[in-house]
């Protein structure tokens, strides 16, 4: 349970520098395709930004953190962060945050399951500070109803969880998927903290 908590409080601390910084750079692209006649979608996002260190509290394991914007924020650094007492004022950090989502069909009469994973991973002692957090989650969810007109796909979880969503129209073959079939969500994030 620690990683997971550890994973939790490193994606907050990223996702709330990456939304300081203007100096942001991020990217995003949707490749459709077919496999074996049937549609898979892959969704990937990245962010990275740049803050400089302008203060450390070492007793506290506190840090303070300036965007490019001028802005200050002070935040507590986990006690799996290794190496904490080599972060100096004038040190830059760098945040890195990506996902990555892959759906994909599949004709089987198997029950669908899911399952969840997370690592981390901390610089070794005397390496420059950092913390690399990774989630890796599938989920499986038979379709129960499908509408080709308005492409709007019903399905069920092994929770009993219904997702509904619409294809959209430059996904190519839904006319293959049927009811009964499943879909594979395989999602990964990974966000990684790490003082240059």
């Amino acid at each position: 349970m620690k990683s997971w908590h550890t994973l939790l409080a490193t994606s907050v601390l990223s996702l709330t520098l990456l939304t300081a910084c203007e100096d942001l750079s991020s990217s995003s692209s949707i490749e459709r395709s077919t496999v074996n006649g049937l549609p898979t979608v892959v969704a990937k996002e990245s962010a990275t930004a740049k803050v400089n260190v302008e203060a450390v509290d070492y007793a506290n394991r506190s840090i303070a953190l300036r965007g490019p914007d001028g802005t200050t924020e002070i935040f507590q650094v986990s006690p799996a962060v290794k190496n904490f007492s080599q972060i100096k004022k004038g040190d830059v950090v760098t945040v890195e945050y990506a996902t990555r989502l892959a759906a994909s069909v599949r004709k089987t009469t198997d029950m669908p399951t899911s399952e969840m994973s997370w690592g981390v991973e901390t610089a070794k002692l005397g390496e420059k500070p950092g913390i690399l957090c990774t989630r890796k989650a599938t989920i499986e969810a038979t379709i129960t109803s499908i509408d080709y007109k308005t492409r709007k796909v019903d399905m069920k979880t092994t929770t009993g969880n219904v997702i509904s969503l619409t294809a959209s129209d430059k996904l190519k073959n839904l006319e293959n998927v049927h009811q009964g079939d499943q879909v594979v969500f395989d999602y990964t994030e990974a966000v990684s903290i790490r003082v240059d």
